[in-house]
């Protein structure tokens, strides 16, 4: 008898266990061993996100009753940004994303604890459209470290513009004094579609004109770009990369970039969308003999830093090659050239008293190999 009371106890201790587990299983979505639950009443609400330093930017973000969270650029939150749902997890909570700047999200995911005062207090990355800002993150201009987080919605913070910035090709001019002297600067910055930029600022000085050039890679959001430069190197820190901003505003886009060499300070210039075909800057000449024939080369440079190159058969005059893209020129000694379609650039030098451009490498011929050429300045 008292065996078979041993069994019923023990079958009734397995079908307790079953069932609790069977219930702890039913409890919201796995945080990945954590145990968590889907309960989010205490964050559900509206909240603005501001992501200065990184930018200057605030945005919104919201969390409903079922679960369901969206980032938005206005309180109607007309606008989805990025989505997905939150649950509850012991340690705080997570966000995961069905859509990412509209597209289907691939496992992101997004941790937030809930602060005392009621901020939620971001935890490595989060998305909002195609940036993805890390929280905790150090200030590149200060140095300090920076902790991003969601503040409850009082409905007197300012959002996202509705002015976008857009890629393409922009022009600006800007004074600046140098003793009795006046320097008008003219700046041209090409947002490239490949996330890359470039910049050719052109100015003279007494008889003498001068050229400076910047290049690297840009984030774009909304009305703001953040320019990451792998010329300049930032004014107090040398062991940083010079970061450059442009931010457009319903009335003006206005630039804080690098405008000379000579500089000391990055300069402020207000762009617009540039018109028409800029002027030639400088032209170049070339000659070389190859496969028993002997080329002649041109190759301009414009305004805007763009170049055109040309080689022709010297003896008929018919093209061998040609190419164009962005040459960038420091009169003072330095060249970079990045073609059309190429990825990483040439660096070359140029020599303003002999007026040799040196170290860059062209096709003579269409299919062949480039080759380093000498080019001499055309000088009137």
């Amino acid at each position: 008898m008292k065996k078979f009371w041993l069994v019923v106890l023990s079958l009734l201790l397995a079908v307790t266990m079953a069932v609790g587990l069977v219930a702890c299983g039913e409890t919201g979505k796995d945080d990945g061993g954590n145990g968590g639950n889907s309960e989010v009443a205490e964050v559900k609400g509206v909240y603005t996100i501001n992501l200065s330093p990184l930018m200057p930017l605030t945005f919104y973000f919201r969390i409903e009753d079922d679960g369901k969270f969206m980032f938005s650029n206005s309180e109607e939150f007309s606008v989805d940004k990025n989505s997905g749902t939150v649950s509850k997890t012991s340690t705080g909570y997570l966000m995961v994303y069905t859509t990412i700047n509209n597209a289907a999200a691939n496992g992101e995911t997004t941790k937030f604890t809930k602060e005392s005062d009621g901020r939620l207090k971001f935890e490595g990355n989060f998305y909002y459209g195609s940036t993805a800002p890390s929280s905790p993150m150090q200030d590149e201009d200060t140095g300090v470290e920076v902790t991003f987080y969601a503040v409850p919605y009082t409905g007197e913070d300012s959002g996202e513009t509705d002015v976008t910035l857009e890629k393409g090709l922009y022009y600006g001019t800007a004074e600046s004094a140098m003793g009795n002297t006046t320097i008008t600067y003219h700046y041209y910055l090409n947002l490239r579609e490949d996330g890359k930029f470039t910049s050719f600022t052109t100015f003279a000085m007494g008889p003498a004109n001068y050229s400076s050039y910047d290049y690297g890679t840009y984030t774009m959001m909304g009305s703001i770009a953040r320019l990451t430069s792998e010329v300049y190197k930032d004014y107090e820190d040398e062991t940083k990369a010079l970061t450059e901003s442009v931010t457009a505003s319903a009335d003006s886009i206005t630039a804080e970039v690098a405008l000379s060499a000579m500089a000391k300070s990055a300069g402020e210039i207000t762009l617009t969308k540039a018109e028409g075909t800029p002027a030639a800057f400088a032209t170049f000449t070339a000659s070389k003999s190859m496969m028993g024939g002997s080329y002649e080369m041109t190759l301009t440079v414009y305004a805007d830093g763009s170049y055109e190159y040309v080689s022709k058969d010297a003896a008929t005059d018919e093209v061998g090659a040609s190419e164009s893209g962005f040459l960038g020129l420091n009169l003072l000694g330095g060249a970079y050239l990045l073609p059309e379609g190429v990825t990483e650039g040439l660096t070359g030098a140029f020599d303003s008293d002999t007026g040799a451009l040196t170290g860059l490498k062209f096709s003579m011929v269409t299919g062949t190999p480039r080759t380093e050429l000498e080019f001499t300045m055309v000088t009137e």
